[in-house]
């Protein structure tokens, strides 16, 4: 054999062994499927892939013990922490004061009873999220729960624009964001976007002046939705594997990887965390840290997301009243459904609560912020239902009006006098 001849034997190897490594993470992804047999199609995906996706990949199959060691290092090898200022902490949103509200790389629980509106409050931040940054600068108001109020009536009805409580970050806006409803088919998914566009005013009627069409081309590109109604295989830890990740875990976490290299994520949302969680999650500590420490492995992929976890309230909660002595009292970080680990374990957890009804006021919920491990506590903030029953900021008159309404007592039925009575009875 000649040198030529081993040359050729080489590249023989090294074509078996990019074959071997590019079937290998084609499983893994999911999408092996997708070539159909096609070896050579299979190659180019696979030479096309950026080496640091590749490394990855390669780096997932450690065990846990081997990412523990990785990390343990002396505070010399980590850097001069103590001399040196850290790197500033990023985030989706912020309120309007510039302080951080829903940290990045972290993982967060929204909390409220059935029917609040947590699900139409999360489509609408993934939406205004996956917004370019010209739109949030064209558009100061833009954020969460901004919405339009309607005055007037069916004959003369107007609309007037309201500011959202909470903006998006320059660095956050436009890139990727996931939404899975797991409770949602594809039809549901379409008429609650197509809500939250009308509500931030980038449909309908009441289109924003300075609205530009590519920004919404930029957002059918950013945001990825998944309708999860009818799956059975949305759970993302195995309690039969001693609360590993679950195999749908495990191809949720490549994808993000492999579709993050290019575009970063900056917001992933699962709702509601039913759908998600093990069987044992709401009552065993160690299968709901199991499950927030799944979600805190996806939150390492590319672009560090926040990752919100919708999830309901115990019943207890839901039975108490909120008066508009409680409007601006938080919530307490005990109000989820299930074990402490829950709440104890996520950095930030918010609350929707639906407020005491009041005839001929509008309805009131309170959204408040009883845990945010990374900034100040924001003050409860009052939402009314908008549009097609999306959440949005209530306005001082309309809180004012509901306050009114709570403090007025029914007028009492008057009760007859014995006479009366008695002329009642002895009426033929």
């Amino acid at each position: 054999m000649n040198d030529h001849d081993d040359d050729d034997d080489v590249g023989v190897d090294l074509g078996v062994a990019e074959l071997e490594a590019s079937l290998t993470f084609a499983a893994k992804l999911g999408i092996l499927a997708d070539f159909d047999g096609n070896d050579s199609a299979l190659l180019a995906w696979w030479r096309q892939a950026p080496q640091q996706l590749r490394d990855r990949l390669a780096t997932d199959d450690e065990g846990p013990s081997d990412r523990l060691q990785e990390r343990w290092k002396s505070l010399r090898e980590y850097g001069r922490w103590l001399h040196e200022d850290p790197p500033p902490r990023s985030s989706v949103l912020l309120t309007r004061a510039g302080y951080s509200f829903l940290p990045r790389g972290k993982v967060g629980v929204l909390a409220a009873a059935g029917g609040v509106g947590k699900t139409l409050t999360l489509t609408q931040l993934a939406l205004v999220v996956a917004l370019p940054p010209k739109a949030h600068e064209a558009m100061p108001g833009l954020g969460l729960f901004a919405g339009m109020r309607e005055r007037g009536n069916s004959v003369s009805l107007s609309f007037s624009p309201v500011e959202g409580a909470y903006r998006v970050d320059p660095d956050a806006a436009g890139q990727q964001v996931l939404l899975v409803l797991g409770e949602e088919t594809s039809d549901e998914v379409h008429r609650r976007l197509h809500l939250a566009a009308r509500q931030l005013r980038l449909t309908g009627g009441g289109v924003h002046p300075e609205m530009v069409p590519e920004w919404l081309d930029h957002a059918y590109d950013a945001l990825s939705i998944v309708p999860g109604a009818g799956l059975h295989s949305l759970g993302l830890i195995d309690d039969d594997a001693n609360f590993q990740p679950s195999d749908t875990a495990n191809k949720i976490h490549e994808r993000l990887q492999l579709t993050g290299q290019e575009r970063p994520w900056s917001l992933l949302i699962f709702d509601p965390m039913s759908r998600f969680a093990g069987a044992e999650t709401e009552k065993d500590n160690r299968s709901a840290t199991a499950l927030i420490q799944t979600l805190e492995r996806m939150a390492e992929v590319p672009g560090t997301p926040a990752v919100v976890l919708a999830h309901h309230t115990h019943q207890d909660e839901r039975l108490q009243k909120i008066g508009p002595k409680e409007l601006r009292t938080p919530s307490s970080t005990t109000v989820a459904r299930g074990v402490t680990a829950l709440s104890d374990g996520v950095r930030w957890q918010a609350v929707m609560k639906p407020c005491q009804y009041a005839p001929g006021a509008p309805f009131v919920i309170r959204f408040s912020v009883p845990k945010n491990s990374y900034g100040p506590q924001p003050d409860p903030l009052p939402l009314v239902r908008g549009i097609g029953g999306m959440p949005r900021v209530a306005c001082g008159d309309e809180v004012e009006k509901w306050e009114a309404a709570c403090s007025t007592k029914p007028k009492a039925k008057p009760k007859p006098n014995d006479e009366t009575a008695l002329d009642i009875i002895s009426m033929p």
